[in-house]
Formats: structure tokens, sequence, C-alpha cells
């Protein structure tokens, strides 16, 4: 745990509010490798650029070996990058050209840890207070403030009245808040989150996530938050950032991501989604192209340039786009955007049911609004819309 540069942390006890891009994060062409035991080199880190506006929610999303986690380790110091540089609020924390290389102690960054990082002889005030008691901070906060500060932080995650109880008598729940409440403690203008919620069961990390945002709103810090689950990732991020081999695939806001995926590794790690191979028969109308897929012929929404004639692309399509037509409402044969499967298998995930449905010898899932079950085997016919279609490469 470190703790928040001691400039602005001043100007907020003078009432001063910290300058507009005390927060903001920039981070240009950084770089880190590691050796493997047989001498090869593996590029965790691979040439990453990224701001993050002060004030905002940003998601590093990706499987693991992504370099979600050691991109978020360099930003805090507990990694040394191979070159680049990170710079936050105008205060640079690390830079190859200059040699500027801060110690995570220098750079006094909030982080929460994914093991949470307490100690467990100290009761939960003491926890939250040591960053403020170390040699180096005790010259910045009186035994008063560090009281107070103490104390308004517990309160804010909602457990002040364990403030004298040992970490050992702790729920996962609790000790996360503990962790949560000690990056805050300081008022930090950046705050690092290193997957936080992955040891506490369903139900508690969704209250904890949604308390977390809140939170964040309500003290306006910048957050940079690590996580692989996408669920968690959609629901907090201002910023999602997809990673993908030590590169960035696809940064935006979250609706961005999930409904003009830039590739077929952003379309199927945000969200559930089918890509169906097909070939660009020609431009259909303003904004939309006509393809020849393994599931039919389809109209799909293009509007940028649309492919020319004879590529080969991905057709994007989401479980919950497809509608399944009524019986009697379907025409004699599969139109455009229409095709006709047979139900191979389902699942019930209690908001809707989930099937799996064979198209053109192939399976699609397939979410459809409303409460008709349908049974294994069953013919249908699914439509879907060129406008919740998007083509990849």
């Amino acid at each position: 745990m470190t703790v928040t540069d001691s400039r602005p942390a001043r100007a907020r006890r003078r009432g001063a509010e910290p300058a507009p891009d005390a927060g903001r994060i920039v981070i240009r062409d950084l770089r880190k490798t590691y050796t493997r035991n047989d001498g090869t080199t593996v590029p965790a880190i691979d040439g990453v650029d990224l701001e993050v506006e002060a004030g905002t929610f940003c998601v590093l999303l990706g499987p693991s070996g992504c370099g979600k986690t050691t991109l978020l380790r360099c930003l805090a110091g507990l990694e040394e990058p191979a070159s680049g540089t990170i710079d936050v609020g105008g205060r640079p924390f690390f830079d190859t050209g200059s040699r500027v290389s801060l110690t995570p102690q220098e750079r006094r960054l909030g982080m929460v840890f994914q093991s949470y990082a307490l100690w467990p002889h100290m009761s939960v005030e003491k926890n939250v207070a040591f960053p403020m008691t170390t040699r180096r901070a005790r010259r910045h906060f009186s035994r008063d403030e560090v009281r107070e500060r103490v104390a308004k932080a517990l309160a804010t995650v909602d457990i002040a009245e364990l403030a004298g109880q040992p970490i050992s008598a702790l729920s996962g729940g609790q000790q996360q808040r503990v962790a949560l409440a000690r990056a805050i403690a300081f008022g930090s203008d950046v705050v690092l989150f290193d997957e936080p919620l992955s040891n506490v069961d369903a139900k508690v990390r969704v209250q904890l996530r949604q308390e977390i945002h809140a939170l964040q709103r309500e003290l306006g810090f910048t957050a940079v938050y690590v996580t692989h689950d996408q669920e968690e990732a959609m629901e907090l991020a201002d910023v999602l950032v997809v990673l993908k081999k030590g590169r960035i695939e696809q940064a935006g806001a979250p609706r961005q991501l999930y409904r003009t995926p830039v590739s077929r590794y952003v379309a199927d790690f945000v969200g559930t989604a089918d890509v169906v191979e097909a070939t660009v028969v020609g431009v259909e109308g303003p904004g939309l192209v006509a393809v020849t897929s393994e599931v039919g012929d389809l109209v799909v929404a293009a509007p940028g340039e649309a492919p020319a004639a004879g590529s080969s692309v991905g057709v994007v399509v989401r479980a919950e786009d497809w509608r399944v037509v009524p019986d009697g409402a379907a025409a004699a044969a599969a139109g455009v955007n229409e095709v006709r499967g047979t139900v191979r298998d389902s699942a019930y995930l209690g908001a809707a049911t989930q099937y799996v449905v064979e198209v053109g010898g192939r399976t699609l899932r397939v979410r459809p609004q409303g409460s008709a079950l349908l049974d294994e085997g069953h013919a249908l016919t699914l439509r879907v819309d060129a406008s919740d279609l998007h083509l990849v490469p």
C-alpha cells in the first residue's frame, strides 16, 4: 500500500481543490519483457499508448497473460518497464529518455491488491492508518488528522463499527472494505485495483463493485481497475480497455466495444457473440452491404467505407439480437436476415433462456426475449436487423 502525493493532500487540508488534471494518466510507448528459463524473451507490454482523464473509471480487461496486471504494476512502480513514459497529473513517474523512475513510495498512489495485503496482527483502524504513520508520511499527517481520516474512510465503506477488530475476525468482504478504506484514506487522486473482488463470493462481489463505483463517483478519484470478469468490467467502466498479448486491442466506452468491436477477439471477449464467416456481395444501400454467409444471405450495417465485393469478412451477431419469428408469421422461404434452424440445446439463465440453434451446419447462440420455451429438435425461423449486425476483418 502506498500513499498519494503530499502536495494535493496538503492543498485539500487547506481547503483548496487539486488541479483539474491531478489524476490524469498518460502512458506512451510502454514496453516490458520477461525472460524465460530458456533465455527467450516474452513481451508482456508491447508498445502501449493510453490516456486516462482525471476522474475516469478505467477498466483493463482481458484473459490471463494479456498484460493487464503487468501494466497496472508498471503504473504503481512495482515493475520496471524496459522503455516508454508514464506521467500522472503532469508529474513524470517513468521516462527512459530522461532516466526518471520513481519508487512506489515516491509515486504515492492508492492501491487495492487482490490479496488485500492487510497486516493480520493489526486492528482494522491500524491497518487503514498504517501508510500515514510511516517515517516518511508522519511529517504530513498529524495524529488528529490520521484519526479523522481513518474514521471517515471506515464510515465511507460502512465498517466503522469494526475499527477495533483484528483482521483475522473479518469475512472476505469485510477485509476487502478495509483494503478499500486504506486506499482512499489519503484522498488519493488515483487508486489502482488489482482484481480486488476475485476472492469474494458472487453476491458480495456485486454489492462491493456497486460500492466501489459509488465511492469513485463521490470522491472523484481516477480509478484503474484490472479484471477478467466481463460483466464487472461493463458495469464499472467509463473507459474499457481490452488487451491482447501486451497490446491494446480496443479502448473506448463499453457500449462502443460491445456494439462495434474492431476485431473478432474483442467481439468474442466482450459479451456473448458469434462471428459468422461471410463474403461481401456488394453495396445494398446507404450504409448497408449484402453478404453471403455460412448461415444464409444477410444485409449488414456498414456505416464506414464498404468493403470491396468478394472480400472475406466476419459478421458479428449478439445472442440477444436474434428474434424468434412466430409460427405462421415467417415467409415460406427464408428471406434476407431470416434464417431457418433447429434447437439443439438450451440453458436456463434466470433472466433469459439461451438456446444453441443449428443453422446451415454451424451453431449459433440465441437468447430471445420472452418466456416461450423451445424444445430440443424444434424447427424455427430467426430474424435479425441489419443494424444489429457488425462487420469485422
